[in-house]
């Protein structure tokens, strides 16, 4: 068994995600190679810096513009279905969604029970009217709130997670279906992939994205595929597309393809201090994270207020192979104003001069991405960190 460092690790970690040189990558099909390298963009609602799908591309492609996604979503190179969440997914590898598609046509439960009537009537609506949205549909039922669904938001959910229906595009946020026949081209592949096929997928396309894995990265949110999973691992194994590594210091068993192992004793060329979105595919997984990254993370949204630590939109803060922060903002657009609450470094992190510009500047560039001209450090309660983020080295 192979044995690497936790820095190779992490580099190798870095380099599948596209953080781990200068962004070279630009313009929509810099974005198009993006997704498909990493296998998904989350979609995330919150905007109280700017949406999740947004910041994780911006911090990954050159001169990013919104507009990327939208197109690529007309042009059908990317389609909405579901990752571990709400994703946009290459429409090239659309076939690997039929095995979730199909289980939930077969019986799994997606949060809510089947109104099959309900379902028949909606869907027989899309088939005569054509492209619509739930605003489209008479609901009288008088439910409210973030996480409540109106039956029939609830009868176009199961359509889509069955694949009946699917996003055809999005009007100031809001999802516009169709019959997926109309929205998948003709030319995809839409034959649903063996349990083999799919587990083999599903360590490819992870280890294009993350570099290395062990069995439970491969398998998260999938437990009904771990035997399989297994018998797959150690059929690449033994014809030479998968390799086990040992980290050092960890107890696991972790996976690379053999090409990509090389890439470990290359240098980093990060010459960014970047503000990661929570939903970020680096550190979605948090196991994962602690791991290989030394780094504890939670998103303190949906914790109560007195709970929290270090504030409700807390973002990782990554400079060259370390997550060495987290800072709390938001971009008050109504003002012009992107106003930090908090920074906090970890520990073991050690401040010099280059840190501090390039995190300012970094802080400053993200702040014009989500619309601020404005940066407000007065909310900052640590002392220290104030004086450092209102030196001269700042200023400069």
């Amino acid at each position: 068994m192979t044995s690497i460092s936790i820095k190779q690790a992490r580099k190798l970690a870095l380099i599948g995600q596209h953080l781990g040189g200068t962004q070279t990558i630009r313009g929509i099909k810099g974005t198009q190679e993006v997704i498909e390298n990493i296998g998904y963009v989350q979609i995330d609602p919150i905007s109280i810096v700017e949406r999740a799908h947004h910041h994780t591309l911006w911090n990954r492609v050159f001169n990013y513009e919104k507009k990327h996604l939208d197109t690529l979503v007309e042009e059908r190179i990317l389609f909405e279905y579901w990752s571990h969440a709400a994703a946009f997914l290459p429409m090239r590898d659309f076939r690997f969604s039929l095995p979730r598609m199909h289980a939930i046509r077969e019986g799994q439960r997606h949060w809510y029970d089947k109104n099959k009537k309900l379902m028949q009537e909606v869907l027989r609506r899309f088939e005569t009217d054509g492209p619509l949205r739930a605003a489209n549909f008479a609901d009288h039922s008088g439910t409210q709130g973030m996480w409540e669904r109106s039956p029939i938001k609830q009868a176009i959910e199961y359509l889509f997670m069955e694949g009946h229906l699917l996003v055809t595009r999005r009007v100031n946020f809001q999802k516009i279906f169709d019959l997926a026949e109309r929205v998948v081209p003709s030319g995809i592949d839409t034959r649903v992939p063996s349990i083999s096929e799919n587990c083999r997928f599903l360590i490819e396309s992870y280890l294009t994205s993350n570099g290395i894995g062990r069995a439970t990265d491969f398998t998260y949110l999938r437990k009904s595929i771990n035997a399989d999973m297994r018998t797959v691992i150690e059929e690449m194994i033994e014809s030479g597309d998968l390799m086990e590594l040992r980290i050092h210091k960890s107890s696991h068993t972790w996976y690379a393809r053999p090409n990509q192992v090389e890439a470990s004793f290359q240098r980093l060329r990060q010459k960014r201090v970047k503000v990661l979105s929570p939903f970020d595919n680096l550190v979605i997984q948090r196991n994962r994270l602690e791991q290989l990254f030394d780094y504890n993370y939670q998103l303190e949204c949906y914790i109560p207020a007195n709970k929290r630590k270090y504030g409700y939109f807390c973002m990782p803060i990554l400079w060259k192979d370390r997550l060495v922060g987290r800072m709390d903002a938001k971009a008050d657009r109504k003002t012009d104003t992107f106003v930090l609450y908090s920074i906090s470094f970890e520990p073991r992190h050690k401040h010099d001069d280059l840190f501090l510009r390039l995190l300012i500047s970094e802080i400053t560039s993200f702040a014009h991405y989500c619309g601020c001209n404005q940066l407000d450090f007065s909310q900052i309660k640590q002392k220290e960190t104030k004086l450092l983020l209102q030196s001269p080295i700042a200023d400069h």
